[in-house]
């Protein structure tokens, strides 16, 4: 069975937010169906010159997808996408996978060649990098509108202070209506 088909539709989850039993799902249904088939897979070759580059370029993807994994639910929330979920979980988990099988010790197994890796780290940044700039663009779109609530509150402010007894008394001969 696909993930497609396992999937509940977004539209059905409460409040339109990813819930986290879903995203349980869709990693389990990952692990058991085509991670299984990694550790069946046979080993690529990495050059010896190339593994530092490549331990170290796994590391920073392994510590960058813990901290995704820990920020799913947010990131769908910005994203509104089964597909770059996913994509990030499939990421994750195969990322997952290629960590263990070097922590392992003394008889390391390379399952991901370097240039998918590179690949794939410029997937998940990319991915990011996405959601980074909506962040962005909500938190200016509320600094404006934190902005004019203020100027709001400041003009009510000096109304009260130049009309004392209220926008819309005609007490005063000088003051205009609005």
């Amino acid at each position: 069975m696909s993930t497609r088909e396992q999937r509940q539709p977004v539209d059905s989850l409460p409040g339109g937010i990813l819930s986290a039993e879903w995203i349980k799902q869709v990693k389990v249904l990952i692990k058991t169906s085509y991670l299984q088939d990694l550790g069946g897979m046979q080993p690529v070759d990495v050059p010896v010159e190339d593994r530092p580059k490549y331990n170290e370029l796994l590391k920073e993807l392994h510590l960058y997808c813990n901290d995704v994994d820990q920020k799913l639910q947010k990131i769908y929330a910005v994203a509104k996408s089964e597909d770059v979920m996913c994509k990030l979980i499939v990421i994750n988990c195969i990322v997952q996978a290629q960590w263990s099988m070097l922590s392992t010790g003394s008889n390391p197994r390379y399952i991901i060649t370097f240039e998918t890796l590179k690949n794939v780290s410029g997937d998940i940044q990319g991915i990011l990098n996405l959601v980074l700039d909506v962040f962005y663009a909500f938190s200016k779109e509320q600094e404006q509108q934190d902005l004019d609530q203020q100027i709001q509150e400041f003009r009510r402010r000096l109304d009260e202070i130049r009309y004392p007894q209220g926008p819309y008394t005609t007490s005063s001969p000088t003051r205009r209506l609005e």
